[in-house]
């Protein structure tokens, strides 16, 4: 059984290229600057990402392996006043990205507010007629992004901060005014979310302890369940590479495996991901990861499950 949304995976990023991750950077980083352009040449921004999810990027590109040091490389960068060449490309240090991100929140709050409002709006209309709480595609994932959409409290501050700033800006989809969308958007919400909420809330539970029960009826408990269950309807390897799904199988083995598979973004070919997890009895002692860049036609190896 498959549970849409307790998967787990991680990006598989090559790290063996120090420049090739920096370009891999720069490309993840070039939308940031297209919505500054985008704001400060007095277009609509149309990109959905915030500073914090910029400010975020940093973090990741660092565990990546990247330094606040190292550069980003990418020409979206070639205006930007500290950009250097580096290796033949343009480039600005990672430093110097957490900068851009924090220009970019100043931007970002009053250029947002149209996106915000939108969010909002849409939120109301996903929570009433898309995907009410008892449905059974409720993931716990849904329900901590819905919330960001249906908290009746930012939606609210939203309409202030819009009002703030224009009191004449029209909102969503049927160009509502703001007296309006609060009415018919923030004051809906703080009656629907607190009910969908709780419901999804109960509809996630009753389905987690579903998965949950074979794995617990085998004596799985702790790390193990807790590893278990998020990456839940993925097929499990065991030493030498045959692939379980048995709970009482997996209850006995000491070392499991986890076989991801992502593309290469340096070369042609896939990155393949061993995840290596050792119990003893039901507690995790040990995790590692090994990464196998596999050319075109090559296949994975039952010698990686050692």
């Amino acid at each position: 059984m498959v549970i849409a949304g307790l998967l787990v995976f991680s990006a598989t990023i090559a790290r063996a290229d120090k420049v090739g991750l920096m370009h891999n950077a720069g490309n993840h980083f070039k939308l940031y600057f297209e919505a500054i352009e985008q704001i400060e040449s007095k277009q609509k921004l149309r990109i959905h990402k915030t500073p914090d999810d910029c400010v975020a990027a940093v973090k990741r590109w660092q565990s990546e392996g990247l330094k606040l040091t190292d550069f980003i490389l990418t020409d979206a960068v070639r205006d930007h006043p500290k950009a250097k060449v580096y290796k033949n490309a343009t480039g600005i240090t990672l430093a110097d990205m957490l900068e851009v991100c924090e220009h970019y929140r100043k931007l970002y709050a009053v250029a947002s507010l149209p996106i915000r409002l939108e969010a909002h709006e849409q939120g109301l209309d996903f929570i009433t007629n898309t995907v009410k709480g008892d449905d059974v595609a409720i993931t716990e994932q849904m329900i901590q992004e819905q919330m960001r959409r249906v908290e009746p409290a930012a939606c609210k501050a939203t309409v202030d901060a819009a009002r703030a700033h224009d009191p004449k800006m029209k909102a969503g989809r049927d160009q509502l005014s703001l007296d309006d969308y609060a009415k018919k958007v923030c004051d809906v919400l703080a009656v629907e979310t607190p009910k969908w909420l709780a419901l999804a809330k109960e509809t996630f539970a009753k389905r987690l302890d579903e998965a949950k029960a074979p794995f617990v009826a085998a004596g799985i408990t702790g790390d193990k369940l807790d590893t278990l269950i998020s990456h839940h309807g993925v097929s499990w390897r065991l030493p030498g590479g045959s692939r379980t799904d048995d709970p009482k199988k997996l209850a006995s083995a000491s070392v499991l495996y986890l076989w991801l598979e992502g593309d290469n973004p340096n070369a042609p070919g896939k990155i393949h991901t061993v995840r290596r997890f050792q119990f003893k009895g039901n507690k995790l002692t040990k995790k590692t990861e090994q990464k196998y860049p596999l050319k075109p036609g090559q296949e994975p190896k039952n010698s990686w499950y050692r």
